[in-house]
């Protein structure tokens, strides 16, 4: 029998994550924010699975081991209709990819998305392939979730182990001082987020984390464009640290605006002409002239300042005019806004 085939909504998104610990706690107050704060911005916002879901899908999954193979094709909610599709797709983090593809082939849902770490998960570039394919949208930090959080605090290049240390599978809590093992945050990112006192009391089931970090969530926006400024070439899937956590939240609030991270200042391209940015000072260094719009930031991301430069041309300079408390500044093009400290 075939996929029974509903009424697309396209103003409705589904997200499928790996479990139901730090990001589906997350995503689902950031959901419930989106829902109170913009009304009719989504027919309806799903995060898969729901606890219920996951302790349905687990016991199915010790159902087919016993019954070697014959308990059925179901994900967490979605289900294969043959044998073979299920084998094809099962490995993590693919059968993530699968299942939100599932909704969308179904009609029940117009927008998907898989949310996943590095996990050492067997078939990253089986994910990303079929997911470019599918249309289904990745979320994904390597080495966990946690350097979406991390990044609501610091710009960190270090490539931590895991998310949290565990002793018989339970966090022992780095960075508390309350275990001999205690790394101290050099091996996992729960580690440093309680070792830097950015979290002290952090932990994987935590509740009200988006709350908790909203006021600083746009420094995480521009904290993620750093981490990725440091792969440029590299697959996303063999980079860490990396978090593109903040495209779904950008999504999801409808920020339009992407940002790109300049290290350290230096030469980018900027519409039909090159920019070399270097401090508070800009030049055009390539043939052409323009005209740029900046903005100037503080250190939680807001805009304090901006303007426009007027007619740049080749050879000239622009010095920004910012206020005691600048700490970034955002050049702002048609492809986004190209950023760098002061």
């Amino acid at each position: 029998m075939g996929r029974k085939i509903r009424s697309i909504n396209r103003n409705n998104i589904v997200i499928v994550c790996e479990g139901t610990d730090t990001e589906f706690n997350y995503l689902t107050d950031l959901a419930a924010y989106v829902n109170l704060n913009y009304p009719g911005r989504f027919a309806d916002i799903r995060i898969v699975p729901t606890a219920q879901e996951l302790v349905v899908a687990t016991n199915r999954n010790k159902n087919r081991k016993k019954l070697k193979g014959s308990g059925g094709n179901a994900y967490y909610v979605q289900e294969e209709e043959n044998e073979t599709d299920y084998e094809k797709y099962r490995k993590q983090p693919t059968r993530y990819v699968r299942e939100a593809e599932l909704f969308l082939k179904d009609g029940s849902y117009g927008e998907a998305w898989a949310v996943y770490d590095h996990d050492n998960f067997p078939d990253h570039k089986n994910a990303a392939s079929h997911a470019k394919e599918v249309k289904v949208n990745i979320a994904y930090s390597s080495v966990s979730f946690e350097e979406w959080i991390l990044a609501h605090f610091e710009r960190n290049a270090y490539a931590f182990d895991k998310s949290v240390c565990k002793q018989n599978k339970k966090d022992i809590m780095c960075g508390s001082g309350l275990h001999p093992n205690d790394c101290h945050g050099q091996r996992c990112v729960g580690g440093r987020l309680r070792e830097q006192s950015f979290i002290p009391d952090y932990g994987k089931t935590m509740g009200g984390l988006f709350r908790r970090l909203f006021v600083r969530h746009k420094v995480a926006v521009l904290n993620a464009a750093w981490l990725r400024a440091l792969h440029k070439n590299e697959n996303f899937w063999e980079c860490n640290p990396f978090t593109n956590v903040d495209n779904l939240v950008a999504r999801l609030l409808g920020y339009n605006q992407e940002y790109s991270w300049i290290p350290g200042g230096g030469v980018f391209d900027f519409e039909r002409t090159s920019l070399n940015l270097s401090g508070k000072k800009i030049k055009n260094v390539g043939d052409n002239a323009t005209v740029l719009e900046y903005e100037i930031y503080d250190y939680l991301m807001n805009r304090i300042s901006g303007a426009n430069t007027g007619v740049i041309e080749p050879g000239d300079s622009f010095e920004f005019q910012v206020p005691e408390n600048g700490v970034y500044v955002g050049v702002i093009g048609r492809d986004g806004v190209k950023m760098s400290c002061i």
